[in-house]
């Protein structure tokens, strides 16, 4: 089997909903399923005809790991394991104790029953490493409403409110080839610039993703043991007899058909997971899931070989459920307390692309220049508007007193002419022609020749400096006619 690593640096904010339903409230996962690199290569190389399908996306023999956290170098977080516990009122931090569960008592550690006689809390979220980091991902929230395209607006009442996991964090994954076959193949269609999650047309989504290197595991025979720890480092899922999903599994779905589960000192939670299948368009089949983070403790009388473990447990292990641990350090422990102490990362040393490199990423990408060019026009068009209304301010504060002889329906007149008017040579004609204008005719001629007021509208307007000259006619008529009838 080869392993191969690779990181996934969030380019934008990434929306990955916890359920397929666009209404109502949902969080964001706190990591990235295996199930959105699957669909990034199947995308790419998915040929019904070609054998090599079976092996890359549905028998398991490829198997695309969830993305976690880099908290130290290029180094994931494991998920907080939970049957860490710590005293109720305290943090998850190297201030305080964290107990074991399955070294108390049989007793519930969350009552006050264990021998420490301590009101202990269940962790529950964030990533650590052995030597001792820890880290919570902070998580965004923003709102956004559905764009109806016939009305040019937003709808009514279709709001919806998203929890983001925030760019410029960098995640890491791992891809196993039971075959050794399709590296070259995989690499090919992963790497580079992708968009996973929802909103992808819109400003989320973006990723770019980057081989690191080929890790290998060293193979581990676990022996008889009072207890033996399984740690789910992702997912898991189990189907019983009847092919319903259940979140309760035998020993022997877990690969060791000799033993027996100790309920009692392990530590699971379950919970709905539900699918979206972007070929198809629909939804696959709800599963009940034992969500990463959960303890299983064994008792078997045989030695359990490694590979039991190795490929992973349970099924759907294309998309990355199944991956477990085995006795971890971080489980095992002298006493009740865990051997080691945390020390909480900040936001700032978690995220390693800050903002202003998250921009210039975003600026060597290809242009959209009709989408510029277009905003160009109506940022242009906007000042035009703005220009001609304070020429329009000026000449009415200017001008009042010359023009107040002029009534309404004769600055109605013009506005009619400018409202038909193809450019401003045509209005020009038929309002200052000697020959055939309108102001050098008809019963108002010698109200517009009294104190050359005709001459001095059109010198005025041909001379302001906006490149509509007849919207700049239509707007000055319009509003002298308003301010004379006020009058």
């Amino acid at each position: 089997m080869k392993r191969y690593q690779y990181t996934c640096t969030l380019l934008s904010d990434v929306i990955i909903s916890s359920v397929t339903a666009t209404e109502g409230f949902h969080e964001s996962l706190d990591y990235i399923p295996g199930a959105k690199f699957l669909g990034i290569v199947a995308g790419q190389c998915y040929d019904e005809a070609d054998p090599a399908t079976l092996d890359l996306f549905h028998n398991g023999k490829v198997r695309f790991g969830d993305a976690y956290p880099c908290i130290s170098s290029e180094e994931p977080g494991l998920p907080v394991p939970y049957s860490w516990y710590y005293e109720k009122g305290e943090k998850l931090s190297e201030n305080s104790s964290v107990y074991l569960h399955h070294y108390l008592n049989d007793g519930d550690p969350a009552r006050n029953d264990n021998p420490l006689r301590l009101q202990l809390e269940q962790a529950r979220q964030g990533y650590f490493l052995p030597s001792g980091e820890y880290a919570v991902i902070e998580q965004e929230f923003t709102i956004r409403s559905k764009y109806n395209r016939e009305q040019l607006r937003a709808d009514d009442g279709k709001m919806f409110g998203y929890f983001l996991l925030p760019e410029g964090s960098v995640w890491s994954f791992i891809v196993e080839d039971d075959t050794g076959n399709y590296g070259d193949k995989i690499q090919k269609a992963l790497v580079g610039k992708k968009r996973v999650g929802r909103s992808r047309s819109a400003e989320f989504g973006l990723v770019e993703i980057s081989f690191q290197k080929e890790v290998s595991s060293d193979p581990i025979e676990v022996p008889p043991s009072a207890l033996t720890l399984v740690y789910a480092l992702s997912n898991l899922c189990f189907y019983d007899a009847f092919g319903r999903p259940t979140a309760t599994p035998t020993a022997a779905q877990l690969g060791i058909p000799e033993g027996k589960i100790i309920w009692e000192k392990s530590q699971v939670r379950s919970r709905l997971y539900q699918t979206w299948n972007r070929k198809r368009h629909n939804r696959d089949a709800d599963r009940i899931v034992i969500t990463k983070g959960s303890v299983l403790a064994i008792r078997h009388e045989q030695p359990i070989p490694t590979q039991v473990f190795e490929a992973g447990i349970g099924s759907h292990r294309s998309e990355g459920f199944g991956k477990v641990l085995v006795n971890p350090s971080f489980l095992l422990s002298d006493s009740e307390v865990l051997n080691f102490s945390l020390k909480k990362k900040s936001v700032q040393e978690l995220y390693r692309i800050p903002k202003e490199g998250v921009n210039e990423i975003h600026r060597e990408l290809p242009t959209d220049t009709m989408l510029l060019k277009y905003i160009a026009d109506r940022k242009k068009q906007k000042e035009e508007v703005i220009g001609i209304d304070e020429i329009v301010n000026r000449f009415v504060k200017e001008y009042w007193a010359k023009f107040e002889g002029i009534s309404p329906s004769q600055w109605g007149t013009i506005r009619a002419y400018a409202k038909n008017a193809a450019n401003w040579e045509s209005l020009e004609t038929m309002l200052f022609d000697e020959k055939i204008g309108a102001l050098h005719r008809g019963q108002s001629e010698s109200d517009w020749r009294k104190n050359n007021r005709r001459g001095e509208l059109c010198v005025f307007v041909k001379g302001s400096k906006v490149s509509d000259h007849v919207s700049l006619m239509l707007k000055l008529a319009s509003e002298m006619a308003k301010r004379k009838s006020v009058k």
